[in-house]
């Protein structure tokens, strides 16, 4: 005990040479928190669909699983549009006037500009929840179950990343256009452990579970 005293009286001694302004604390910022959220299995991806804001369009947003290539699950669709003053009822918008449509001379309440995709899904957990978010205008998190890979020791494992896509191309009216993904890793011989690494564009075609948020664009009849 009389060693432990000593050595922490060192320490102290140490400290104190530094001068007591040698550490301090500092306001936490925004990417602390980020660390924090990716450390413990959370990412948010955040995509530009102002191009789509336009209220003759309707962006469907959709979450679908696979297993391989195989569609393994219904999809789920979010269908999200410009909101214009005849979509919502008369009663509730009595209370606003001009100043709060984004666009009063066209009747547009509000547009679509963003879509943001979460994914929480922490190391070792069987369930994931997948959260669909339209700023100023809805936030639906979807639970989903995940599939275990078989791990360097033959054991079961969950082991899951989540990857946004880079090639988004063209999105054509009515063409699904993946935006982001959560991935299985698989295993790998060559290096005798799991992997998951690439991007959410060629990663589907190694993982053995996945699933995929995008949107596909029509035109709406006005």
């Amino acid at each position: 005990m009389r060693f432990y005293r000593i050595l922490i009286s060192a320490a102290i001694a140490a400290l104190s040479g530094l001068g007591l302004n040698a550490v301090k604390p500092i306001e936490t910022g925004v990417n602390e928190y980020i660390a924090l959220l990716e450390a413990t299995g959370r990412q948010m991806f955040a995509f530009d669909v102002s191009e789509f804001s336009d209220s003759a369009r309707t962006v469907m947003i959709e979450l679908r699983e696979y297993a391989g290539d195989t569609l393994a699950a219904k999809t789920v669709k979010f269908p999200v549009k410009s909101v214009e003053y005849r979509d919502v009822d008369d009663m509730i918008m009595s209370g606003f006037d001009a100043d709060d449509f984004e666009d009063a001379d066209k009747g547009i309440f509000r547009t679509l500009k963003q879509i943001n995709v979460g994914f929480s899904c922490a190391p070792g957990d069987s369930l994931a929840t997948i959260v669909i978010d339209i700023p100023e205008v809805m936030t639906a998190p979807v639970v989903r179950k995940l599939r275990p890979v078989t791990n360097e020791e033959g054991k079961p494992q969950y082991f899951y990343a989540p990857f946004a896509c880079m090639d988004f191309g063209d999105a054509k009216s009515g063409v699904f256009t993946p935006l982001a993904v959560l991935a299985s890793g698989w295993f790998d011989p060559k290096i005798n452990r799991l992997r998951a690494c690439g991007n959410g564009n060629s990663v589907t075609k190694e993982s053995p579970h996945y699933f995929v948020v995008g949107i596909s664009v029509k035109n709406r009849q006005r």
